[in-house]
């Protein structure tokens, strides 16, 4: 007898760290791990499990139907919400039809669980989040870190986040059409904060311009990572800085001297590890988020440069920010996976059908060779390009 989990992926570097924790938390279960298309491609032949989504937009209501039609457990995250502060911040992206499909809503905290209650009425539970629960152990980074610290020196770093205006799509257009796909532009209200957005990536992209000048000016190194949803090139094309993509964040904000964000997740992530970061914020966001509370925040270049040297301290932060989010949530999704799974009686075998040609921004996106899969999953199989198969622990199965 076995349970059977899948963990599709869509973004490598964002994802695929977590879900291997999750799926080492679940030795005794069959589980599919890897790129996510193949995997919503053959949701109607695959064995019947239980399927963990990353978000809850329209897009993925559209996979989340399928697998519950088939016959599938679904159960669901939301890590767009991450920097939400109130009820409409945190439930944004959130679609009907994904929420008719869902059996499970595994929120980031309670505060999260209770805006999600008031429009969803199945079973909504606080678990925290494995993204961050990787923040909290230096374990998890310190020896990238310190091999980067060795290639790159001393350096400050930037991460962006204008995957709107400086799209990997194709620009804005091509982004406001997977907005649109996404169930995100079907009111008007959604459409201004949409609009609204672009107009803050645009006045936030600009001072991130200057901070670069200003760092340059000063004889400061700057590493900049975008976005995984931005397009790189316009970054490249500055001269003088180095540009890393598709990279983990964590060993890059170890490793730097302080690190700068506008209102992005990787504010977060530092503030939970504890290491220093600044926000620059030169204008208010048409979504309410919570960054002015987990970051030291200013309004200009010239405040973010003169706060640096001044030193920040960022143990009032951290302190903060592992209150909001609580840790344990790879063995709080762990249980709810095997209280969820489905118990199979009979060996499973895999024939995936349809097999998809990735595109190549897909590919991009997520790419996991078979020695790099040994070497990060462990013992498994290939079922298609970059998706694997981890069986359950033989020495478990025995036992049991």
């Amino acid at each position: 007898m076995t349970q059977v989990v899948y963990l599709p992926c869509e973004i490598l570097t964002r994802e695929l760290d977590a879900r291997v924790e999750l799926m080492r938390a679940l030795k005794d279960c069959t589980v599919i791990i890897g790129q996510q298309w193949d995997l919503f491609s053959n949701a109607n032949c695959l064995p019947t499990g239980l399927v963990l989504f990353k978000t809850v937009n329209q897009i993925q209501g559209v996979n989340m139907q399928r697998f519950a039609d088939a016959g599938h457990v679904v159960c669901a995250l939301d890590e767009e919400a991450l920097l939400g502060k109130d009820a409409n911040a945190l439930t944004q992206a959130f679609s009907e039809l994904a929420m008719d499909h869902c059996d499970y809503f595994l929120a980031n905290n309670k505060i999260h669980a209770a805006a999600v209650s008031e429009v969803f009425g199945g079973e909504t539970i606080a678990v925290g989040n494995q993204r961050l629960d990787l923040c909290r152990d230096p374990k998890n980074y310190a020896a990238k870190a310190k091999r980067i610290k060795k290639e790159h020196g001393d350096f400050v770093l930037i991460n962006t986040n204008f995957g709107v205006i400086n799209s990997h799509w194709g620009g804005y257009n091509a982004a406001r059409g997977i907005a649109k796909q996404a169930g995100l532009l079907e009111t008007q209200k959604q459409d201004d904060e949409f609009t609204g957005g672009a107009e803050w990536e645009k006045t936030n992209m600009a001072s991130v311009y200057q901070l670069i000048r200003l760092c340059l000016s000063r004889g400061f190194k700057i590493v900049l990572r975008p976005h995984p949803g931005e397009d790189p090139k316009v970054w490249k094309a500055i001269p003088g800085i180095t540009v890393v993509e598709h990279t983990v964040p964590l060993p890059w904000l170890a490793a730097a001297q302080m690190s700068f964000h506008c209102s992005c997740t990787t504010g977060l992530e530092a503030a939970i590890m504890g290491v220093p970061t600044i926000s620059l914020k030169p204008c208010h966001s048409p979504i309410s988020r919570i960054n002015d509370e987990i970051n030291p925040t200013v309004s200009t270049p010239e405040e973010a440069i003169a706060l640096m040297e001044s030193g920040v301290d960022m143990r009032e932060y951290k302190r903060t920010c592992r209150e909001m989010f609580p840790a344990g949530a790879t063995k709080k999704i762990a249980h709810v996976i095997r209280h969820a799974a489905p118990i199979l009686g009979f060996d499973v075998r895999f024939n995936l059908e349809k097999i998809t040609t990735r595109t190549r921004l897909q590919r991009t996106k997520f790419s996991l060779s078979p020695e790099q899969a040994w070497s990060t999953l462990g013992k498994c199989s290939p079922l298609a390009d970059s998706l694997y198969i981890k069986h359950p622990d033989k020495k478990l199965e025995a036992a049991t």
